[in-house]
């Protein structure tokens, strides 16, 4: 019996492992996407660059999350305003670099992909929530490359320490293990499990594939993971901000804005504005106010060629 049981287990197992390498591949082939690829620490990192002239835009990804995530930005934005925008390694086409994920480590990255696209500072950068600390570790490293900023609900200090629940933990780490074999993607499929509706509404057919094929694949939870273990002892310092007195834009969904506005008053370059949502369906559902945003700013930065 034991011996069946165990048979059973590994028919399961291995046929589940092969059915989800399947599947990944098929809905990447079928939505596959003209992309540019710069090699960074020997792994393979895909991009895209938009439009042209003016300040190059470079858009940082919310923690989980890809480059889908700016597809509305990108695809209704002006033509004249240029963006860079990339898979984070470990997400959608990009391969992982086996280095510990932290808001540093990924801006060295991040900097090595930026300078192989050839697109000259001073730029200005896009963060997304988790975005946000690459920015602001970016800013540590390379404040000079940085002209203006857009920081879409960007994580505090004291949000940090709340980052690291058990309860947290413990789904992504079953996400990982199911998805692993197939059993996130049967789930999802049957309607047994409805993942991120909110977002998924806001994408084309092509990119909502693309992006719930990752979300129930073992690479979501893993990078997520990975993530939220380099935040432990991190602290975000967005003093730059206003010390650098770097043109900046910042969105937030809070229903009361007056005490942030309050703490800006003295310092004209910096802008408080409401964003209708959190996380990645910020980006998606409300475009229109992050391509607001990013104009604002730009239209406060000197002409460049």
């Amino acid at each position: 019996l034991i011996q069946w049981v165990v048979l059973v287990v590994f028919i399961v197992v291995f046929g589940g492992y092969l059915y989800e390498n399947v599947q990944v591949d098929r809905v990447e082939t079928n939505n596959r996407k003209t992309s540019r690829v710069a090699t960074v620490d020997e792994s393979k990192i895909y991009y895209n660059v938009t439009g042209q002239n003016g300040y190059t835009v470079i858009l940082e990804s919310n923690s989980g999350y890809g480059s889908v995530e700016w597809s509305n930005v990108t695809k209704k934005s002006p033509k004249d305003m240029k963006f860079l925008y990339y898979d984070r390694s470990g997400y959608g086409r990009s391969e992982k670099i086996d280095k510990q994920r932290t808001p540093e480590q990924e801006a060295k990255e991040l900097h090595t992909l930026i300078q192989k696209s050839q697109y000259k500072a001073p730029y200005v950068f896009v963060g997304n929530e988790y975005g946000s600390l690459i920015v602001d570790a970016y800013n540590k490293l390379y404040g000079d490359e940085i002209a203006g900023v857009v920081l879409i609900n960007p994580i505090e200090n004291a949000e940090l320490e709340t980052l690291d629940k058990i309860k947290e933990i413990s789904s992504l780490m079953g996400q990982k293990v199911l998805g692993s074999i197939g059993m996130m993607r049967i789930a999802e499929n049957l309607g047994i499990i409805n993942l991120d509706e909110e977002i998924v509404y806001g994408l084309s057919k092509s990119n909502a594939e693309l992006y719930k094929n990752f979300r129930v694949n073992s690479k979501y939870p893993t990078m997520k993971l990975k993530e939220m273990k380099g935040l432990k002892g991190y602290k975000s310092d967005y003093s730059w901000i206003h010390e650098g007195k770097k043109e900046a834009v910042i969105l937030k969904s809070s229903d009361d804005l007056s005490e942030d506005r309050e703490k800006v008053k003295d310092f004209s370059h910096i802008e408080i504005a409401k964003i209708e949502e959190n996380g990645t369906s910020a980006v998606i559902n409300d475009w229109e106010a992050v391509l607001n945003a990013i104009e604002n700013v730009i239209s406060r930065l000197p002409n460049v060629d």
